[in-house]
């Protein structure tokens, strides 16, 4: 990848270097299997094993409960922001299993 292109999305390229470094370099997967069965504990702990410090100090599940329990109602919100705000959740929620990086990963 260019440096033009990591630039373009640096937050999915931090991300992608966090679960790597910090998570999947340090299991050591040896396949295909383990290195997906990994994937998954890894993006479990980064979302509830660890606070972040852009949240408030809170993991990410901890943060979305928080969001989810505010009042997002109509009366509060613009309407274009409560039908966004849906759009996600339902994307969110149709989504199947844990997904970091677009690419087919190779043996």
């Amino acid at each position: 990848m260019t440096e033009e292109k990591v630039f373009e999305n640096s937050h999915a390229e931090r991300l992608n270097g966090v679960i790597k470094n910090n998570y999947l370099y340090p299991y050591g997967p040896t396949n295909m299997s383990s290195l997906k069965k990994l994937l998954d504990k890894a993006v479990l702990m980064y979302n509830t094993g660890k606070p972040h410090k852009a949240l408030g100090k809170l993991t990410p599940s901890k943060f979305r409960t928080t969001i989810d329990n505010e009042d997002n109602s109509q009366s509060n919100l613009p309407s274009s922001t409560v039908n966004h705000i849906n759009y996600k959740r339902s994307k969110i929620s149709n989504k199947k299993g844990n997904v970091i990086c677009s690419a087919p990963l190779r043996n």
